[in-house]
């Protein structure tokens, strides 16, 4: 941390991703500032930074874990501010695709809550570290370079979020690494190309999909032997979704979305609860009408997964990273991301423990390769629906297959509590996406298919004999 290349580092934004990665970066740099446009609020509540904070935001396991471990007492902290947990196996009811998992006791428990409530009790413990400093209402407009091009020296900003255009007063702060982690409206693309650089090729599959949200009080009397109920369309039939996920208070969030443009509606009580009507299970709508509204209907539809490919570029500035939704963001459908954004910070640890002085292209590689597997969940899903639109071919005969696979593994998943475990296992990024082909579910796949072959074979020989 003394080290003179290693003296101050600032972070672009503040949500989860900057919060992250500004504690990681305390273990390695003497000063470390994040900077917020917005002004964060003084308890747990909505701001306009983080637009789909309203809806359901799980933390997985996976991201959980690290969670815990990067800020020792969040779990205390979170189970004080009256958090509930879930057993993801036992305490939840899936319906992926229309197929009903089996329950089973697990150890994948999370602490369940509002993505209000997670993300003020982490930026809490966040401030508490002695050498990183929060600078709230400042807005970023551009990078710093030295006199090659070749380094980024720190940024310009706006210091009271004045002016947004561009006449107010500027500052230049100087830092010795910056990491934007600004979310899905970065800026860099335009910053770099300022400064000579090629702005990255993107890749956008967008699936169409639309939220629509609400909160409720769980009734006094209510009683059911679930916590958590999650539902997932089955393409193409039926393009709707819908969840509810227990937080703090004795709440649900309830949140239904649509996939294809069939949205949810926002603006009328009575067709919200209707919507809940057709989704593959009538669980959701007999839970919500013995329960109280206590909000309005938001709705979220800026959904579409994007990947900036910087990891491709030939030319990077040295001392400049991109990380979070400013470089690849997931259908949050999925519930990916916060998850995916501590992975990230635990590959950034890494690699500032291994390297005296920031590799920021190789840098960029290793998160282009912590976030690939994800990738392939969240699209290859998204892919399988046939009003998902793509800039890219990636609906190749290898993705063709593997759709047909995963439509045959769902069965084995309902009868089989195993393979449901490594379903949830491999949802909850504690598994990769390869342990799709675990034996247990490539078994199931194989022997259903072989049955399938013999029945088709046993109705053409029945065929055959009737017709003489």
């Amino acid at each position: 941390m003394n080290e003179p290349n290693r003296m101050h580092a600032i972070v672009i934004g503040g949500s989860m991703t900057g919060l992250l990665v500004g504690r990681v970066l305390a273990n390695h740099f003497g000063k470390v500032t994040i900077v917020e446009r917005d002004q964060f609020p003084p308890e747990p509540s909505f701001r306009k930074g983080v637009p789909q904070a309203r809806h359901i935001h799980v933390l997985l396991v996976r991201g959980q874990q690290i969670l815990n471990e990067l800020l020792p007492g969040l779990d205390e902290a979170l189970a004080n501010a009256g958090a509930p947990t879930v057993d993801w196996g036992m305490e939840s009811i899936n319906i992926p695709g229309g197929v009903r998992l089996p329950r089973f006791e697990s150890e994948m428990i999370t602490r369940t809550c509002s993505r209000n409530l997670l993300e003020w009790h982490v930026r809490q413990r966040v401030a508490n570290f002695d050498n990183i400093t929060m600078r709230e209402n400042c807005r970023v407009n551009g990078l710093l370079f030295d006199s090659t091009k070749k380094r980024v020296t720190g940024v310009r900003v706006y210091p009271d979020n004045e002016a947004d255009d561009d006449k107010g007063s500027v500052e230049t702060w100087e830092a010795d690494l910056v990491i934007d982690a600004s979310g899905r409206n970065s800026q860099t693309p335009k910053w770099i190309q300022e400064h000579g650089y090629k702005p990255p090729q993107e890749t956008i599959i967008n699936s169409f999909l639309g939220y629509a949200t609400r909160w409720y009080k769980v009734p006094e009397d209510f009683q059911a032997d679930w916590k958590a109920i999650l539902i997932s369309g089955r393409p193409p039939d039926n393009p709707r979704y819908g969840g509810i996920y227990p937080i703090e208070n004795n709440q649900w969030i309830v949140t239904l979305a649509g996939m294809g443009g069939i949205y949810p509606p926002t603006d009328d009580q009575e067709a919200f609860l209707e919507y809940t009507r057709q989704l593959a299970s009538p669980l959701i709508y007999q839970a919500l009408s013995k329960a109280e509204p206590i909000t309005s209907i938001h709705g979220y539809r800026n959904t579409a997964n994007r990947w900036r490919h910087y990891e491709k570029l030939d030319r990077w500035p040295n001392d400049f990273i991109v990380m979070g939704d400013a470089f690849c963001s997931f259908n949050p459908a999925y519930g990916q991301g916060m998850t995916v954004s501590a992975l990230s910070a635990m590959a950034l640890d890494k690699h500032l423990s291994t390297y005296a002085r920031v590799k920021s292209q190789k840098m960029q590689k290793v998160l282009a390769s912590t976030s690939k597997n994800v990738w392939r969940l969240a699209t290859g899903e998204d892919l399988r629906w046939p009003t998902t639109e793509a800039n890219t071919d990636e609906l190749g005969l290898t993705t063709r297959l593997s759709h047909r696979y995963v439509e045959k593994a769902r069965l084995v998943y309902q009868r089989n509590p195993d393979a449901a475990r490594v379903f949830f296992e491999i949802a909850h990024l504690i598994r990769p996406p390869t342990q799709l082909f675990h034996p247990v579910l490539l078994g199931g796949v194989i022997q259903d298919s072989l049955l399938g072959l013999i029945g088709k074979e046993t109705e053409t020989s029945q065929l055959t004999v009737s017709e003489f």
